[in-house]
Order: C-alpha cells, then sequence, then structure tokens
C-alpha cells in the first residue's frame, strides 16, 4: 500500500531507482494511471472512465467537487474531492474504480513482467 492508496499500480518504481518509473518521471498514481508512457495503451479504458465521470458531475450544474483527471486519481483511493450523488454520478463512478482496479491488475502484471525479463 502506498500514502496515495490500494489502487496504486506501479508504485516505487518499474526497473528504476526507488521512487522512479522505468520512464524516469516521478512514480505514483496519477503518473501511472494518466501520465505513464510505459502504460499507455492500459490507460486508455481508464481515461476513458475518468472523463465518463467528470461529465456526469459537470451535468448535475454543482460548482465544487472533482473537475480534473487529477482529481478523479484522487478520488478513485480516498473518496475526496466530493462527488454529486445526482444524475448517474454514482454509477460513473463505480465504473471508474472497476476501470482503475482493471488497470491496477493490469499493471501491476506489467510490472511483474518488466522484473522477470532478462
Amino acid at each position: 500500500m502506498t500514502a496515495q492508496g490500494t489502487h496504486t499500480p506501479l508504485s516505487g518504481s518499474l526497473g528504476g531507482r526507488h521512487g522512479e518509473c522505468a520512464c524516469g518521471q516521478q512514480a505514483g498514481a496519477t503518473h501511472a494511471y494518466l501520465r505513464c508512457p510505459l502504460l499507455h495503451d492500459l490507460q486508455r479504458p481508464l481515461i476513458a472512465k475518468i472523463r465518463d465521470w467528470l461529465l456526469a458531475i459537470r451535468a448535475t450544474g454543482v460548482s465544487k467537487g472533482a473537475r480534473t483527471p487529477e482529481d478523479a486519481v484522487r478520488w478513485i483511493d480516498t473518496n475526496a474531492p466530493w462527488t454529486s450523488p445526482l444524475d448517474g454520478v454514482p454509477e460513473k463512478g463505480r465504473a471508474l474504480r472497476a476501470a482503475a482496479h482493471s488497470f491496477s491488475v493490469q499493471a501491476s502484471a506489467a510490472h511483474l513482467r518488466h522484473l522477470r525479463a532478462p
């Protein structure tokens, strides 16, 4: 488990120095879920669910709460920032968490394959 939560894939390293991803950037949930070029193909379904969730929040017209993909990453593990219980947001949130779990499983498998590679 990391300080950012239980879903964080590849926390620590992917063959790089501790705290650094193999791509050379700082490792962490936001990096893995949104920015790591090594995980680009795995990120696509997750990023689509992030967009769906953020659009559902915006559609409620509520002026506070999650607004950015980085907010969504934080929400996946912490349930913060607050999100509206209105108009499909909870359903989109469940789909987002399911996509994050799937991403984490796949990214962890990629991490293990990388560590086992000669």
